[in-house]
């Protein structure tokens, strides 16, 4: 598999980059905004977690039957 086949079946699998990496970015923006409510120093890792959790959910919400959207 050439590199443009690898790009295209990934696009298949979890929807047009431009598309998700805006979306992910909008829900990134207001885990962080909202982790920072009351000007207390959130958990970093507990942040990144629950952004992993926001990526695999973004790519579930795009193809449920890719079984790697659940994994990690």
């Amino acid at each position: 598999m050439d590199d443009l086949e690898i790009i295209k079946d990934r696009e298949g699998k979890y929807g047009p980059p431009p598309e998700f990496f805006e979306r992910y970015g909008q829900i990134c923006e207001i885990l962080d905004g909202y982790a920072n409510h009351n000007n207390s120093t959130p958990n970093a890792g507990h942040l990144a977690a629950l952004k992993m959790v926001a990526l695999k959910m973004l790519l579930s919400a795009w193809n449920p039957g890719v079984e790697d959207n659940y994994c990690d």
